[in-house]
């Protein structure tokens, strides 16, 4: 039975805090890039030990808990990264995979992802010629 308030409605403040089911055949980090994340996920999540196929959300991690982590990775990789990417590989093996093909040369990258910076370089020339025509002329 769920604790209520004398209003009928449930009372948060009564509930026990949740415990988070410790991972027994978590896979160690074996690469440097994989240790270096899992290092991040550690410090931003807050837990000792950290698996390479552990999804960052199901280890208690939200949004703002991934922007920590985005900017943690910007410092500690030489990539550009976007925190949409960090959506799409929530896991440190697959983020780490990632993050070595974006280190690679762009003509290893698939061809939808070259086609899409192309057309986001497009897009901010596009926007930049925009503001250039709001700005008044200089006397």
């Amino acid at each position: 039975e769920l604790p209520l308030t004398p209003n009928g409605k449930l009372d948060r403040t009564a509930l026990p805090a949740p415990v988070a089911e410790p991972t027994t055949s978590a896979i160690l980090p074996q690469t440097a890039a994989e240790q270096t994340l899992a290092t991040i996920w550690q410090e931003v999540l807050q837990l000792d030990r950290v698996g390479i196929t552990d999804n960052f959300f199901d280890l208690g991690g939200d949004s703002l808990k991934l922007i920590k982590v985005h900017s943690q990775i910007r410092q500690q990789f030489p990539v550009d990264i976007s925190v949409i990417d960090l959506f799409r590989y929530p896991t440190i093996s697959s983020l780490a995979s990632y993050l070595s093909q974006a280190d690679a040369p762009s003509s290893v990258l698939p061809e939808h992802r070259q086609a899409q910076m192309a057309a986001g370089k497009e897009r901010l020339k596009q926007r930049r010629a925009i503001l250039e025509s709001f700005k008044p002329p200089i006397p």
